[in-house]
């Protein structure tokens, strides 16, 4: 569950290249090009979110689209992960980091100094509270400053935070402290070997949060933590190394049968297909959800990338 501000905030540098089949724009400063459709993902995931928070009874599962985001990231940061050790041999964190940062700090100022102005002048039992959630919001923690404070995300007691839909990019800016280390040391083993290793990692996350999730109780614990949603921007980082936008291109560049097209064709509007159903079925405290309907959302979304850079 997220608003459009949380979804705002989330960075993708979305790019991909295949010039044989889609109209790309290449920007320099990534390395890599631009996809329409998987700028469309995206739209699905926002539009999903604005109306699940706009109380919209027929997308009831709008809040599935942070974890299609949370995928779309784990791949498109991992892809320019790639593109840049395959271009120069080395991965700068330095410049990773701090592109990150102009990226995304701009705007969470913007809606921080927003907040705060409008808790003061209206709300001002909420602004007593901006000290200390805005400096978990700054600090990219405030999912766990918000699980430790045992303030549930889905049974409301008073005013919630102003700052309550910052838990997923505080998750998201986590994942972009940590992966890049992570991804650096795992190119001094073979690509799919490293693959395989994560993908066991995010499995591990899948079952925690099934082994932490109680039935009836309240999920905020599972739906808010890094460990338990850490599996959709694994996915997605596993999917980049084993199927990235650059070497998609390289393998599928003018020799590809129609009937290969036709099939990644048809996996992808699969996968969108079964993300719409989900949006418009599941209801957020189903106990499928966690973790089953999420993955499924991290499946189709695969789908999609599948279909998208091929």
């Amino acid at each position: 569950m997220a608003n459009f501000q949380e979804n705002a905030c989330m960075d993708p540098d979305v790019e991909a290249d295949d010039k044989h089949t889609k109209p790309v724009h290449v920007q320099a400063s990534s390395g890599l090009a631009y996809l329409p459709a998987i700028d469309g993902l995206r739209a699905v995931a926002v539009v999903a979110v604005i109306l699940y928070h706009a109380n919209v009874s027929w997308i009831p599962g709008g809040f599935l689209g942070v974890e299609v985001f949370f995928v779309l990231s784990g791949y498109l940061i991992t892809s320019l992960l790639i593109s840049e050790h395959g271009t120069t041999g080395r991965i700068s964190l330095v410049k990773f980091w701090t592109r990150r940062a102009r990226r995304l700090l701009p705007a969470l100022f913007a809606v921080m100094v927003a907040c705060t102005v409008l808790a003061a002048a209206l709300y001002p039992d909420a602004a007593r509270r901006i000290r200390t959630d805005g400096l978990s919001v700054l600090l990219y923690y405030y999912n766990w400053h918000a699980i430790y404070s045992e303030e549930s995300y889905f049974v409301t007691s008073g005013r919630p935070s102003m700052f309550q839909h910052m838990w997923s990019l505080s998750i998201e800016e986590q994942f972009y402290w940590i992966w890049p280390t992570v991804f650096t040391v795992g190119t001094l083993v073979p690509r799919f070997a490293f693959a395989g290793s994560m993908s066991l990692v995010s499995s591990c996350s899948v079952l925690l949060m099934a082994r932490l999730y109680v039935p009836g109780a309240d999920a905020s614990r599972v739906y808010m933590g890094t460990d338990t949603r850490a599996f959709g921007l694994l996915w997605g980082a596993v999917l980049a190394m084993v199927h990235s936008p650059a070497e998609s291109s390289a393998r599928l560049s003018g020799s590809t049968s129609l009937i290969v097209r036709g099939v990644m064709n048809a996996i992808g509007l699969g996968g969108l297909a079964a993300l719409v159903y989900l949006m418009v079925t599941v209801k957020e405290l189903s106990p499928l959800n966690f973790p089953f309907n999420l993955l499924l959302t991290d499946l189709a979304t695969c789908a999609c990338l599948l279909s998208a850079v091929d």
